[in-house]
């Protein structure tokens, strides 16, 4: 395994549960970052649309780019990002980071999926920087990980299990690596499933029709006949994803699959000495019941020469998703789509991408012409 030699000084940012986000980080991009978030936040447009390249979603960065960011969904959101993560995709484009998201199905065996997601990442950066997208990747910019429950550990894996020597960061945010019963926090959920299966799979002649093609098959009709086209533009494409995800994790139970792949044990082991990315930021929220961030900083520290710092936010495990949702067109007059913003945690969402945004300004190449002459 690959250990990290690229050490910026054991440096800790002591500011968990202390500093206010406002002042965590002190850089001279703070002001612009939350202006260029805040004015993104308050456009009353649909998600843009990425480009697909290679199996990845690329959105571009919006003016000068200043780093790539690798982004991975947490559980089952993890198939489709452009329609989980929106305004926290955008915030970060329109900061002036090009946005890779890797879609993926949720699954038990994670270092699989890990090498699997970071030689896709790759894949798509290398034609991304051989095609007209060239602009938006620059051979020299910083690479970041971005990755929020599942996506957040996979991004520790990956920092374990493969080579990462142009990455400059990872962002972790509300991860957690329990045993699979209490990764979900549904007493009994996967005894359950597994007793339904067997019972299903042991009728003789099933008289019903595969639940899961039929929920993916209306909801394509009901998203058909919405008369709001960004709606269909931006859904449709996602529904087999999302859907066919929950025949593959069925398929695992199928197979017996009792615990993740490493283990939770293992993993911890394989991270606490193994990890090789040289700087770390741990995005954690005040109210998050299965949230392992400060274990997993423990572990990550671990007496090396690596860079990891901390950040706790006001929210839930759910911060990161969602976004603006007057775009979809419902009568602004009722005060619906605000009503659904607040419940989406909008503001919350906001100051996490400001957040994540000043720590990758912080690995940004200042050119020197760029200072004040004093």
């Amino acid at each position: 395994m690959p250990t990290c030699t690229q050490g910026r000084g054991s440096v800790l940012m002591q500011f968990l549960g202390r500093q206010s986000p406002h002042n965590a980080f002190q850089t001279r991009r703070r002001s612009n970052n939350r202006c260029r978030v805040q004015a993104m936040a308050t456009r009353s447009l649909a998600p843009p649309l990425p480009k697909k390249v290679s199996g990845s979603l690329v959105y571009p960065a919006k003016g000068e780019v200043k780093g790539v960011c690798h982004f991975l969904g947490g559980a089952f959101a993890c198939a489709a990002p452009q329609v989980v993560y929106p305004l926290m995709i955008d915030s970060i484009t329109t900061s002036g980071y090009t946005v890779i998201a890797t879609p993926f199905a949720i699954t038990f065996k994670h270092q699989e999926c890990a090498t699997k997601l970071h030689k896709e990442f790759w894949n798509t950066l290398d034609e991304v920087r051989s095609s007209s997208l060239s602009y938006c990747a620059p051979a020299d910019t910083p690479i970041h990980g971005v990755g929020h429950s599942m996506g957040a550990l996979m991004h520790l894996l990956i920092g374990c299990f493969c080579e990462t020597p142009s990455k400059t960061s990872n962002i972790i945010i509300s991860t957690n690596n329990k045993e699979i019963e209490g990764a979900v926090p549904i007493p009994g959920l996967f005894d359950t499933l597994r007793s339904t299966l067997m019972a299903y799979d042991s009728l003789p002649l099933n008289p019903f029709p595969d639940p899961i093609a039929l929920l993916k098959d209306v909801t394509s009709v009901v998203l058909e006949t919405s008369p709001n086209q960004p709606i269909k533009d931006l859904l449709i494409p996602s529904i087999p994803p999302i859907f066919d995800q929950i025949d593959s994790v069925l398929g695992e139970l199928r197979e017996g699959v009792s615990d993740f792949i490493p283990a939770p044990m293992e993993s911890r082991s394989v991270i606490q000495n193994s990890y090789n990315v040289p700087a770390t930021l741990m995005v954690k929220f005040s109210d998050d019941s299965i949230d392992e961030t400060d274990e997993i900083m423990g572990l990550l520290k671990n007496g090396r020469p690596i860079r990891v710092d901390g950040l706790q936010l006001d929210g839930n495990h759910l911060t990161p998703i969602g976004g603006n949702l007057e775009w979809l067109g419902l009568d602004g007059s009722t005060g619906i789509p605000s009503q659904l913003n607040e419940i989406s945690g909008i503001d919350s969402n906001r100051r996490l991408a400001e957040g994540v945004i000043q720590w990758m300004d912080t690995f940004v190449r200042v050119d020197v012409s760029d200072e004040p002459v004093i």
